[in-house]
């Protein structure tokens, strides 16, 4: 990247139209679509009051990419160039009919102070170029993208490298890349992947699929953490950290179960999501595996009236769920740091599971073994 020697003018600049920040509906919108959406939700009248008080920032140029028919792509300062667009009204702001009210605190002077042909630029060499800086800024740093955006944009970033990763493969190359771990990047990469699948592929319910992705993605990402939600949609039998087997799980997954699970993150008849605590999701887990409790939480559409039968759960239920997670601990254990204390706890842990072992064995009707 390399900082312009010449000032751009705002009229030479776009808004850049695949924004991890945009919903999955916007992407690849126009213009107008893009800036009348940043405008109802990004809170830019506080940018514009800066503007109007302070002019621009010199100290914060834009990013862009280098100009294609004349035309710049801003990768980096949307909401700065979306301000800008309003407050001269330019013709996206004019197509998407979103005023500038603030004429009268505005004078001729102060217009021009406000970059309509100085704006600072900092130009890129390609999408390459920004992505460190666009990953760690917005999924390490300070100016953290919520858990959708984050997804959206390490998604993209896995498929731009699945072909060029190193040996020890592209979730760990794009976690290195922006400060995060392989295991991170998967689970990210596995969410959003979901969520496409349901879309373009298995074709499921397309205001399902967005309101989850738009309004429940954290507890979506949250619930995949969970020991039963992936078993239950097909998703995992054996965690990978390898782009091809991640991808084919993806693609594997039960189109119907998948449906299932989306639809209680969704408003149901009474506008109400099934799951709509996020502090559920493990006893919701639960439920899944329950057959008697699943089909009380259908017919009477209540999670609290199945966790109540799935906390009745069978004895074998509830065992294979503490092996599961016992397994996952242990494919997880290289993030922890392990002393002595560490070594004790699990000795202790493997010493209750004998006992236990050894409990229900004893309790075994003679002769059934």
């Amino acid at each position: 990247m390399h900082r312009l020697d010449d000032p751009i003018s705002v009229t030479e600049l776009d808004l850049d139209p695949f924004n991890p920040r945009l919903p999955e509906e916007l992407q690849g919108g126009s213009q107008s679509a893009i800036l009348k959406y940043l405008s109802e939700n990004d809170v830019l009248e506080e940018l514009v009051d800066s503007y109007l008080s302070n002019g621009y920032f010199e100290s914060e140029p834009l990013i862009t990419l280098p100009p294609d028919g004349g035309r710049r792509i801003v990768v980096e300062g949307n909401r700065r160039l979306a301000a800008l667009m309003i407050v001269h009204q330019l013709p996206p702001a004019v197509e998407a009919e979103i005023p500038f009210e603030r004429e009268d605190d505005l004078s001729a002077g102060r217009l021009a102070e406000l970059g309509l042909d100085r704006l600072p630029v900092v130009e890129a060499d390609d999408l390459e170029d920004v992505a460190a800086f666009l990953g760690f800024r917005h999924i390490s740093g300070l100016k953290r993208w919520n858990a959708e955006a984050k997804a959206r944009w390490l998604f993209k970033q896995v498929e731009a490298r699945a072909a060029t990763a190193s040996n020890r493969g592209v979730f760990y190359d794009v976690g290195r890349q922006v400060g995060s771990n392989a295991r991170g990047v998967r689970s990210s990469y596995i969410a959003y992947g979901l969520l496409r699948h349901a879309r373009d592929i298995l074709q499921l319910d397309t205001q399902i699929v967005s309101y989850v992705s738009r309004e429940r993605f954290g507890v979506w990402l949250r619930l995949l953490g969970t020991a039963n939600v992936p078993t239950y949609i097909g998703l995992l039998n054996k965690p990978s950290l390898r782009y091809e087997e991640v991808r084919a799980q993806v693609e594997g997954v039960d189109a119907d179960r998948l449906a299932e699970v989306l639809g209680d993150l969704a408003p149901g008849p009474d506008g109400r999501p099934i799951l709509g605590d996020s502090r559920d999701v493990t006893e919701y887990s639960d439920v899944l595996l329950s057959e008697p409790a699943r089909s009380a939480m259908r017919e009477f559409g209540s999670l609290d009236v199945a966790i109540e039968i799935a906390r009745q759960g069978d004895l074998d239920s509830r065992l294979r769920q503490m092996t599961r997670t016992v397994e996952l601990l242990t494919l997880d254990i290289k993030r922890y740091d392990v002393g002595v204390e560490e070594v004790k706890a699990a000795d202790e842990y493997a010493a209750a599971a004998r006992g236990l072992a050894a409990t229900v064995r004893a309790a075994l009707p003679e002769g059934d073994l």
